[in-house]
């Protein structure tokens, strides 16, 4: 799971702009912050490309404590968007997905902006996607971020895990609750890859087109159904075709087949709902 934190809206009179001030209670303040300068980095090399990862305005340690400053979100979280969007009448269906098929687009562009820039996001939820002014998404949260092709040592939520995740936590948890004295006790070796991310996108994806969390099942569960059965929740009904596509291919059982698709190709495509 990502670094226990507050949040606090602020204004910050010289700059004449809100700010988000991110109160972290945790050590991985530290990755956060790395991750944010290099990302910061490679966004003044290619602005536009990285339009869509939060910006760091700066770092406060006091008392012990330290506190982020973050780019404010008007427009709240994913999570915050799609549970305001619950109640939706036939006739508002292309009014919503004119605002949320942009959010698929542009989201797939700051993945692919993260993972160009060598880095798998690796908490990715939709409490993590924030909404700006005119709902463009930027990522954010990067405590459990890291390098493509390290090594896995944590995952985040468990709601949002591809099966070869889950599959690494409960071997974990079998681990630390192995009997003492077991002769050889169990290792799991796992790398960070693309791919855990994409699985985690769609998981949000289905939640824009639903306008409902997904199911929130213990570990158990969550193996049986989407490790031991391959099972993926139901894709609605008014959820456009060429959104329905990319959930099902960013859901792949297999982590090799799971494909980010051509934002080029998205963006020419009619936004109607499949009805």
């Amino acid at each position: 799971m990502g670094a226990f934190s507050v949040v606090y809206k602020i204004q910050h009179t010289g700059a004449n702009r809100w700010i988000a001030i991110k109160k972290i209670d945790d050590e991985s303040v530290v990755n956060e912050v790395q991750v944010l300068k290099e990302l910061t980095r490679q966004k003044n090399k290619t602005p536009l490309a990285g339009n869509y990862i939060i910006d760091l305005v700066g770092k406060l340690s006091l008392k012990k404590q330290v506190y982020l400053a973050m780019e404010y979100a008007p427009k709240g979280n994913l999570d915050a968007f799609f549970k305001n969007h619950k109640q939706i009448p036939v006739t508002s269906w292309e009014a919503y997905w004119k605002i949320s098929y942009p959010i698929v687009v542009q989201c797939i562009k700051g993945m692919q902006f993260l993972h160009n820039a060598g880095y798998a996001h690796w908490d990715i939820k939709p409490q993590n996607i924030l909404l700006m002014s005119t709902f463009e998404p930027k990522f954010c949260d990067f405590g459990l971020t890291k390098a493509i092709g390290s090594q896995v040592e944590q995952v985040g939520s468990p709601s949002y895990c591809a099966p070869e995740l889950l599959e690494f936590l409960q071997k974990e948890s079998l681990k630390e609750n192995r009997v003492e004295g077991q002769e050889k006790p169990l290792t799991h070796s796992l790398k960070v890859t693309r791919a855990g991310d994409y699985f985690a996108l769609g998981i949000p994806f289905w939640e824009l087109a639903a306008r409902k969390e997904a199911p929130e099942n213990d570990l158990t569960e969550l193996v049986e159904n989407r490790v031991n059965k391959a099972a993926r929740y139901g894709i609605p009904e008014s959820c456009p075709v060429k959104v329905a596509t990319v959930i099902q291919s960013l859901g792949h059982q297999d982590p090799t087949k799971r494909r980010l698709p051509d934002t080029m190709e998205l963006e020419e495509v009619s936004i109607t709902p499949s009805l």
